[in-house]
């Protein structure tokens, strides 16, 4: 199953069996070919979508088709005080994470991102925990971003960077008790990884 967000709402890319019972009062489309995804990527169902059928590799690259497609990777930190880095960026909650440049692995763009947005030294990848994909315009570009996320530690203690000329006004390390602040101000795709 893929699991996209444009404009907020999820899309999910799936086969009949693997509709969730939480969520199967939402729309359900029936994938075939020659398939016309103009009116889901234009103004996605309030809710979210299930496009569904047989082959789901079929409708991935299907729905990929419509878009130029751009990797990033970052980081869900965690210090020694069982605290998240979070960041602020274009007035909403964020995590940490950026453009993969060409011919650089997606781990070592993860760490990149996080240390240059953030001001911070010493990350360890922990390991690999999930991917998101969203999609936005840009310059009249329909745009499939792949994020690729990373659990990372780190015993850093000086005092956080943000990266202001990639619009952070923030980074902060936030207690469990404190996110609630970061997940009223997200997005949803944050708030799954965040839950």
């Amino acid at each position: 199953m893929y699991k996209v967000f444009i404009r907020e709402e999820p899309v999910f890319i799936c086969n009949s069996d693997q509709i969730k019972a939480e969520s199967a009062d939402l729309k359900i489309i029936h994938f075939e070919i020659n398939f016309d995804w103009s009116s889901i990527i234009d103004n996605p169902p309030r809710g979210g979508v299930y496009v569904i059928g047989d082959n789901i590799d079929l409708i991935w690259s299907s729905f990929k088709g419509c878009f130029q497609e751009i990797a990033a990777a970052g980081g869900l930190v965690e210090n020694s005080n069982k605290e998240i880095l979070c960041i602020f960026r274009n007035g909403k909650w964020d995590l940490p994470k950026g453009k993969v440049e060409d011919e650089e692995k997606i781990e070592d763009a993860a760490i990149r991102e996080v240390e240059e947005e953030c001001g911070l030294e010493r990350l360890k990848i922990v390991k690999h925990f999930q991917n998101t994909y969203h999609t936005y315009e840009m310059n009249g570009v329909q745009i499939l971003k792949t994020t690729y996320w990373y659990s990372m530690r780190t015993d850093y203690y000086k005092r956080l960077v943000p990266q202001l000329e990639e619009g952070i006004t923030k980074a902060e390390w936030v207690k469990n008790d404190d996110l609630e602040k970061v997940k009223a101000n997200t997005y949803k795709s944050i708030l799954e990884l965040l839950t």
